[in-house]
């Protein structure tokens, strides 16, 4: 059994929201005793949290001492910060260290970008790598939890979806390539239980120091609209962007997430492992 006990959640978005009430579920079963949001903003706006048992703290990133004092007596620290935040991770490392944090568990749901080669993966990806190396570097102990794309963001009516060029009312998507190479995705509920379930059943060691490969499924772009359309009776119109196109809108603009997306999926980078790497047996379900 995890000596896990205590957890707090920096950032609270697409992710983080569905952690936050997988924690707070268990919590209020008796598994856990703590669940601290980090907020920057009035804590009345996660009231939501709050009602279900939540501690919202407001503090500041670029405080030490209010970082600090916010993660004493905290066991596991999560970020589930955004891509325009990444830098902040280091200054919740540093604090997390002051605090005895024992473990951190960085914001790296998505794509497995560790034993890749740094100039191979995409300039937007890079804080990630250099915050596991500074994790290592402090010895402060950290979790992977790597799980693909969100195919429920993916199918909403979100602002992600709509940077992918998806638009189920126009019934039109946008296919990177062939949009036929397989591609992993993990439902952001199957991410939180799977990590809520993990951080308080296995024992410590068994998680410190890890990378956890998680996938819900893989399938290609392609054939996930393809399912789309069975489903729900529409054709779509399919727009195709070549490889060289995107790898040329990359080169010109490296922060252009949905062209980063589409290529990194064209080019067999968008699995979090190959099968055999996964960790889909630690969950019982």
């Amino acid at each position: 059994m995890s000596t896990f006990k205590s957890f707090a959640i920096a950032g609270i978005g697409n992710i983080g929201s569905y952690i936050a009430e997988e924690l707070l579920k268990l919590k209020n079963e008796g598994r856990i005793s703590e669940v601290l949001i980090l907020t920057r903003s009035a804590p009345g706006s996660h009231f939501n949290f709050a009602s279900k048992g939540a501690q919202i703290v407001t503090v500041d990133y670029t405080s030490p001492y209010s970082l600090v004092s916010a993660l004493t007596g905290i066991d596991v620290l999560i970020s589930t910060v955004g891509y325009g935040a990444f830098s902040l991770q280091e200054e919740l490392a540093k604090a997390a260290k002051s605090s005895k944090v024992k473990l951190f568990v960085p914001s790296e749901f998505g794509f497995a970008i560790q034993g890749r080669d740094l100039k191979d993966i995409p300039s937007i990806f890079h804080p990630k790598e250099i915050i596991r190396n500074k994790l290592f570097e402090m010895g402060l102990p950290y979790a992977i939890f790597y799980s693909g794309l969100f195919p429920d963001y993916v199918a909403m009516d979100s602002a992600f979806a709509k940077a992918l060029g998806v638009d189920f009312a126009e019934h039109k998507v946008i296919l990177g390539g062939s949009g036929e190479v397989p591609v992993s995705f993990t439902t952001r509920a199957d991410v939180a239980r799977y990590l809520g379930h993990v951080l308080t059943t296995m024992k410590s060691h068994d998680i410190v120091w890890r990378i956890f490969r998680i996938e819900g499924e893989r399938i290609s772009f392609k054939s996930l609209f393809q399912e789309y359309e069975r489903r729900m009776g529409h054709r779509l119109e399919y727009c195709h962007r070549s490889e060289k196109s995107l790898n040329e809108t990359v080169q010109r603009d490296p922060n252009d997430l949905t062209s980063i997306i589409l290529l990194e999926a064209e080019r067999g980078e968008a699995v979090v492992g190959s099968p055999d790497t996964l960790a889909n047996e630690l969950w019982p379900e």
